[in-house]
């Protein structure tokens, strides 16, 4: 059962007590039974309005949680078996962290990261910033390769082997922290 699935039977059934009926037999509630208090029902009510709103996309309503590094939240996290671009690493961490209701890492918190580490460095390239491997990127496995696309032709990858992928999921909080103070 996907989050959505389970927002709109959450929906469904809150629906249904603010209505006064019991959502899994689909019986009305009795008169005395505190489930058909108004305020209970008025809150059933808000609540659905709520969930309305999320169901039909409106982002202000879904605030996630920072990224916290629970036992449960890094025993998740685990790396490929083969090379990642950064971007495709930084989507399978934050895979986790949208289970876990939490905000995405952007993919530059790891770049940052390894760029003050010394272990990749940047460059310029047709006014665009770029990242290259440095002095000791080997020493995780992280090598470049060049790829030919139809669109752009060849370009340079920054890849990351299940090593590397590691060492950045070891390091998450250390990451997490130097984002946090660059950003002041």
């Amino acid at each position: 059962m996907t989050e959505r699935d389970t927002l709109i039977r959450a929906h469904t059934y809150i629906t249904q007590l603010a209505n006064g009926f019991n959502p899994l037999s689909g019986d009305e509630l009795p008169d005395d039974t505190v489930l058909n208090d108004v305020r209970l029902s008025r809150c059933f009510f808000y609540v659905a309005g709520v969930l309305d709103k999320v169901l039909a996309g409106d982002k202000t309503m879904l605030k996630r949680a920072d990224v916290t590094l629970s036992a449960e939240f890094t025993a998740r996290l685990t790396a490929a078996e083969i090379p990642l671009p950064i971007s495709e690493f930084s989507k399978l961490v934050n895979a986790v962290a949208e289970e876990f209701g939490m905000k995405n890492i952007p993919l530059t918190a790891y770049t940052n990261w390894l760029v003050n580490q010394g272990i990749l460095g940047e460059e310029i390239v047709n006014d665009r910033r770029h990242k290259t491997v440095g002095a000791t990127a080997h020493q995780y496995g992280i090598y470049e390769e060049t790829r030919t696309s139809l669109a752009h032709g060849d370009y340079t990858v920054v890849l990351y082997p299940p090593i590397a992928q590691r060492f950045l999921l070891d390091n998450l909080q250390e990451i997490l922290n130097f984002r946090k103070a660059a950003k002041g």
